[in-house]
């Protein structure tokens, strides 16, 4: 890869976290918190470095587009999520009609697997948010059905794995340092969506490596 391919894609997933910010104003308004500048340095340098690495792993083909159009979804729903504590429908409807086409168009996933990953992704998240009672969210649910449109079942059920995986260290963490209590609300679609950005990269390892256990 290039030097300015890469420093364009790093420039690009700055953008997205830019754009995903005055979505946020857009869609959740009033209920918007203001941005904490944490916050938009870690989804901004997140961001960044999952484009770049998506051009390592894709190359300069039809399905880095595809890449890259789910990364600033994953994104839009992690600034919107910290921001709000709120996953709109409008949002994950709007990211799913302009991502999926791609991804099944480039083969970035297989229609078939995409359908099959939306029931199962969306199925295993609403049987542990019905087990967990307040800690996940229907929001955290219609998300999970997202991830698993455009990652496929495999590769979906990776990523929430990875993003559960995430957020409990997160959450222990912030338990064990005093920065929330135990029944305080977290937004979980950030950890949800490093999961998908991770399986969205290296998800078929991961799948292989789960298989060679």
């Amino acid at each position: 890869m290039s030097l300015a391919l890469g420093a364009g894609l790093v420039l690009l997933g700055v953008a997205f976290t830019w754009a995903a910010d005055r979505l946020a104003d857009v869609l959740v308004g009033d209920r918007a918190r203001p941005a904490r500048r944490e916050w938009l340095l870690g989804a901004g340098t997140a961001a960044a470095l999952a484009s770049l690495a998506a051009g390592t792993v894709y190359g300069l083909t039809p399905a880095l587009a595809a890449a890259l159009a789910v990364t600033a979804a994953l994104t839009a729903v992690t600034v919107v999520d910290l921001r709000s504590s709120l996953i709109p429908d409008r949002l994950l409807l709007g990211a799913a009609l302009i991502t999926a086409p791609p991804a099944a168009w480039s083969g970035l996933s297989a229609p078939v697997d995409m359908a099959l990953g939306a029931l199962v992704c969306g199925g295993v998240m609403l049987a542990a948010a019905l087990a967990a009672g307040s800690g996940l969210g229907g929001g955290d649910v219609k998300f999970s059905i997202y991830i698993g449109l455009v990652l496929g079942w495999q590769r979906g059920v990776a990523a929430l794995m990875l993003g559960v995986l995430l957020g409990g260290l997160a959450g222990a963490v912030a338990l064990a340092t005093r920065r929330r209590g135990p029944r305080d609300a977290m937004a979980y679609g950030p950890y949800l969506a490093a999961g998908a950005a991770l399986a969205l990269l290296w998800g078929d390892a991961l799948v292989r490596w789960y298989r060679g256990l």
